[in-house]
């Protein structure tokens, strides 16, 4: 639906904090959006309910270049706010573009069961509780991850296939980006956001090309450079992307398969390519031993 940018009374800013709790970031609010008369944001479940007295739906802006963003429609017990005004929260401020016009959709989440079914017949790589195939050990992996602060962190995730870490790092109050070169994992991406996850990070099929306090690069580097030739001037690259931490993933030489790995790099070479902190090395159950490493800048 078409929505309207307008302004508030000004005083919304001085309330901002009560969300940190929520979303473990200091958020920015509120944009205010005026939507058709017949609107009312109470007939769509929250996303989030704090003790029946505060809720949050999931919301998709997009201005009229086609640029989508998401963020956080709120509402309190008693509110007098009209109800087809909108508040939205964000963990960024929205580009002025969204001021111009905006179509505004509510996302709602599926049942556990809804999400099987759409999961059902579709090749995943990445693995959920939902999903028919269990295959990457993600959850493991997010457990080594998982060593940094996250909250009100910018996070980068390259080669993010359908966006497992993504969507961690933003339950933690992280803001995410991810992307891949495969327009079918982005859009099981944008579904998982929108109606499993519910999460408010955004995916594209190319790099965006900016900065990232925390940028992931795992088990992606293989598909790139077989014999890791070009590991140690990739791995300058990122570092000079990355304020905080890089995160990177490799498989260990040799490895054979879809993206062989034939370099004649030993383990200890790679550390000294790397010059991180391994944090896992681990048997993957799809190809080879993994090792993860940290780099903190």
């Amino acid at each position: 639906m078409l929505g309207r940018y307008t302004t508030g009374d000004g005083a919304a800013h001085q309330y901002v904090e009560a969300h940190d709790r929520v979303f473990g970031c200091r958020m920015v609010g509120t944009f205010n959006v005026d939507l058709p008369a017949d609107f009312d944001l109470r007939e769509y479940t929250p996303v989030i309910n704090v003790r029946n007295r505060q809720w949050y739906w999931l919301v998709r802006l997009t201005d009229p270049d086609g640029l989508i963003r998401h963020g956080w429609a709120t509402r309190w017990k008693g509110s007098d706010q009209s109800p087809y005004r909108m508040e939205i929260l964000t963990k960024a401020p929205l580009p002025d573009s969204f001021k111009g016009g905006l179509r505004v959709k509510v996302c709602r989440k599926w049942s556990t069961g809804k999400a099987r079914e759409w999961a059902d017949g579709q090749y995943w790589f990445q693995s959920w509780p939902w999903t028919p195939q269990q295959k990457a050990p993600c959850n493991m992996l997010w457990k080594a991850l998982d060593c940094v602060e996250w909250g009100g962190r910018s996070v980068l995730d390259i080669g993010c296939n359908a966006g497992y870490y993504a969507f961690q790092a933003a339950k933690m109050g992280a803001r995410c980006f991810g992307f891949d070169p495969s327009a079918e994992t982005i859009e099981q991406a944008r579904v998982i956001n929108e109606h499993i996850e519910c999460q408010d990070v955004q995916f594209d099929t190319a790099d965006p090309g900016h900065d990232a306090d925390i940028i992931f690069y795992l088990s992606v580097h293989h598909q790139l450079d077989s014999d890791y030739s070009r590991l140690a001037e990739t791995l300058d690259g990122l570092r000079k992307r990355t304020h905080k931490h890089l995160f990177v993933e490799l498989i260990i030489p040799p490895s054979y398969g879809e993206y062989p790995v034939n370099g004649t790099h030993t383990e200890a070479d790679l550390d000294a390519i790397v010059s991180g902190t391994p944090i896992l090395r681990y048997p993957s159950p799809i190809r080879g031993t993994r090792k993860l490493w940290r780099i903190d800048m």
